[in-house]
């Protein structure tokens, strides 16, 4: 069985995110714009392309929390003369 083949049918969130980028777009493209698959891709496809920004802002929310950690430990549980 082929994509073309497959392509006919409504894909749900969880298949969609199987998907390779390749083959959501054609599934994208098959479908009239408004469309609820149609809205489903294009959805999908926004989060892939969010994601990179997303795992940049846990990374520095763990370096600022990994920072404050650090300082407050100097200014209390530091050096001890």
């Amino acid at each position: 069985m082929t994509f073309e083949s497959d392509i006919l049918l409504k894909l749900s969130c969880k298949e969609l995110r199987k998907l390779s980028d390749e083959k959501l777009a054609k599934h994208i493209a098959y479908f009239q714009p408004g469309a609820p698959d149609h809205i489903l891709g294009e959805l999908e496809f926004k989060r892939r392309m969010s994601s990179p920004g997303e795992m940049r802002g846990w990374a520095a929310l763990f370096v600022s929390i990994a920072a404050l950690c650090l300082s407050i430990y100097a200014i209390f549980g530091g050096h001890r003369i």
